[in-house]
């Protein structure tokens, strides 16, 4: 319950994809002809309990049902793509992604992957494949609208975040060892090397990629990059990152892997910074706050705000779709 919570705006654009592709296949289907049972001049879809259903009322029923979901999500798109003029820059990235998909699906499903597109395309409320480049630019518009809606309230949402999630830049050094409850010689005169070499005044960067065992980030000199509390560390590494102010190094952390089959070993870690500015550009970071900050919800309220809409009378919705814009209160 939570979870449908904290992320029912997400879900409810979710639930309204499902729900375009049977309202468009109902759309598309509506003037197909049906060689079976007919009542009245009107193709029947199904029986049910003895009742015949037909196509005119089951497009009238879901159109019923569903018309007010799905002016939402319209109204989601549009709202976005009036927001601002977009760029030449972003227009371009557009055309990129359409083009790299058109590509891929053509690679993926031969001559019948329009077929295939135009499906797809149904799910997300488009009806021909050359809507697909006006989702890209909709979309890019949006995730524009949601980094700046993040700077503007970088403080607020950053605070947040950074006491949940102690976001920061690791490096470590790893001496790998078959038994950590029982080194060999070998792997004990490894672990002295190291530390050795840092009292000697060597830098970490040099030590990491001379002795460390992890070869993927003893290239870049220990350096894992930017990671936070929900990174994929084992327990004892995540936990002992998580203390470290900015520059310091901990302890030997020991990891036994022989119970799950992964590696065992001694780790140093060093906490390379804890800045905002330092890691404020890395595409991961940007990713974890947004997720954690859930901000989707609130830029598309503060846009929708500022746009201009005419309901033209349809006054049912115009409720839903504002009702559904309200803050739920009590939970």
């Amino acid at each position: 319950m939570e979870y449908v919570k904290k992320y029912w705006f997400v879900i409810l654009v979710a639930v309204l994809f499902t729900v375009a592709i049977g309202y468009f296949a109902i759309e598309n289907g509506k003037d197909t002809s049906f060689h079976g049972k007919q009542v009245n001049g009107q193709d029947v879809v199904f029986e049910y309990n003895g009742t015949d259903v037909t196509a005119d009322e089951l497009y009238e029923e879901q159109f019923d049902n569903y018309a007010p979901a799905l002016a939402l999500q319209f109204i989601q798109s549009g709202v976005y793509r009036s927001a601002f003029d977009p760029s030449e820059d972003l227009l371009n990235e557009a055309n990129t992604y359409y083009d790299n998909t058109i590509a891929n699906y053509k690679a993926y499903y031969g001559e019948s992957y329009e077929k295939t597109l135009l499906q797809d395309l149904y799910s997300l409320g488009y009806t021909k494949i050359e809507d697909l480049k006006e989702y890209y630019i909709t979309s890019l518009m949006a995730e524009q609208l949601r980094k700046e809606y993040m700077e503007a309230h970088k403080d607020e949402l950053y605070n947040a975040y950074e006491e949940a999630k102690s976001p920061r830049i690791l490096s470590h050094i790893l001496v790998k060892m078959e038994d950590v409850t029982n080194p060999t010689e070998e792997e004990l005169a490894k672990v002295k090397a190291v530390e050795d070499a840092l009292a000697e005044g060597r830098s970490f960067e040099d030590v990491a990629k001379e002795f460390s065992d992890d070869t993927g980030s003893a290239a870049n000199g220990g350096s894992l990059g930017f990671s936070d509390a929900d990174t994929s560390y084992v327990t004892e590494f995540l936990e002992a990152a998580l203390k470290l102010n900015q520059g310091e190094i901990s302890e030997w952390v020991i990891h036994d892997g022989s119970a799950s089959g992964g590696y065992s070993g001694y780790h140093l870690i060093r906490c390379d910074s804890t800045s905002y500015e330092d890691f404020k550009d890395d595409e991961t970071f940007l990713k974890n706050w947004e997720t954690y900050s859930n901000i989707d919800r609130e830029v598309f309220i503060e846009a929708y705000n500022k746009a201009s809409i005419d309901y033209h009378g349809n006054e049912s919705i115009q409720k839903f779709v504002e009702d559904a814009l309200k803050e739920e209160e009590g939970e």
